[in-house]
């Protein structure tokens, strides 16, 4: 089984069940994100820590230079999306995010991005030298809401492995999440004031309507 710990577990919460040759029991875990299957003693489970979650726009990525190609009629997408790559970090959530790992935290992204932005989103954060770590995407023809969706996932990660705590910048999202009992830090450091001047709160306040409408 290699060297790893593990935890007393219900024999109820394994997956599968399969006998070996030698007539012991054993669970098989399937993780179809991370393309893994782990074999354990039924009965057992490997240790995981629970998630600190972390949007990407607006709170690791200043997207206002993106902005206007959605201010328009129809709106830009391919634009949009496909500029991403020109995103400046946002320090106050690069710090937050690299002391979190720093204190043993897991961390896992989530993001209102399409799935077809992922190879440019994951080349983006390695080109910024931000941590590898799970990352989850809208799927492309999912055009629900943000409080919708993120509470989606939020509630899946709440039992197993649970949740540290949330980052998000959308404030409709962010009291979505605290009314269903997830810790959460509103994120409004876009723009690097409190207290933003006029044009950062309507790109703001334009970033938050696009994720609410299920747009973005």
């Amino acid at each position: 089984m290699g060297a790893v710990e593990f935890e007393e577990l219900d024999v109820q919460r394994a997956h599968h069940r399969h006998l070996d040759g030698h007539g012991g029991l054993y669970g098989v875990v399937v993780d179809s994100h991370a393309r893994q299957i782990s074999i354990i003693p039924l009965g057992y489970r490997r240790r995981v820590r629970p998630y600190a979650v972390f949007d990407i726009d607006g709170v690791l990525a200043d997207v206002r230079h993106r902005l206007p190609f959605v201010q328009t009629t129809p709106k830009a997408w391919d634009e949009f999306f496909g500029r991403a790559h020109l995103d400046a970090v946002l320090e106050p959530g690069r710090r937050l995010l690299l002391d979190t790992m720093a204190a043993g935290h897991a961390v896992l992204y989530s993001t209102g991005r399409p799935e077809r932005c992922r190879d440019d989103t994951l080349a983006w954060l390695a080109a910024r030298e931000l941590p590898t770590a799970p990352l989850h995407m809208r799927a492309d023809h999912d055009h629900r809401p943000g409080r919708v969706t993120k509470l989606e996932l939020a509630r899946r990660l709440r039992t197993d492995p649970g949740v540290l705590f949330l980052v998000d910048d959308d404030p409709v999202v962010v009291k979505a999440l605290r009314d269903d009992g997830f810790v959460v830090l509103h994120a409004i450091w876009m723009g690097g004031s409190d207290e933003p001047s006029a044009h950062e709160a309507e790109a703001r306040q334009l970033l938050y309507s696009l994720q609410e409408q299920g747009d973005f």
